[in-house]
Parts: structure tokens; sequence; C-alpha cells
């Protein structure tokens, strides 16, 4: 059961570090299937519930942003916890 434990905070690992490599904070708010998808090429794994495992960890770690949008649930890998702001262009007519 230790050796499971172990792979898995491994696999957790590789999995934000290769996210913070590729700065994936910059694609945004994007679907549970990309982070999956993701997971599975980082780690190798063929199982959903580890690869749901993994991620539910990093849910849990506060790394990803959790959002609604219409009747889907969108994600952003945040691990700086950065606050999103909007710019606001101003333009003078004179």
């Amino acid at each position: 059961m230790k050796q499971a434990t172990k792979e898995l905070e491994h696999y957790y690992a590789l999995t934000v570090l290769y996210l913070k490599y590729r700065n994936f904070y910059r694609h945004g708010f994007q679907r549970y299937y990309v982070f999956r998808q993701m997971i599975k090429y980082v780690t190798g794994l063929t199982s959903q519930k580890e690869v749901r495992k993994i991620f539910q960890k990093c849910l849990d770690n506060n790394i990803f942003e959790k959002k609604n949008f219409r009747t889907q649930i969108q994600y952003r890998f945040n691990p700086y916890h950065r606050e999103e702001v909007l710019k606001i262009p101003i333009r003078f007519f004179w």
C-alpha cells in the first residue's frame, strides 16, 4: 500500500512540474478532459481511476481553480495563485 502511495506522490509531483514547465496557466480555463489527457501523457497511466486521483489531489492542494461555465465546470492550472486583472483600455476622444 505504501508503494502505491509513493507512486501517486511521484506522479503528482511530475504532473505539477510538467504543467509548470509548459506554463499551462496561460492556456486559461479548460475542461477536465484536457487535463486528463495531459496527466495520461506525462505519467503513462491508462487507468482512469488513478488519473482522477492525481487530478483530485491537485484540486485538494489548490493547484487548480474551478469555474462554472454554463453547464460545464472548467479548471485553470494556477499554482501561483495569481489574480486575473482585467485590462480596460482608456481612450480619450477629443
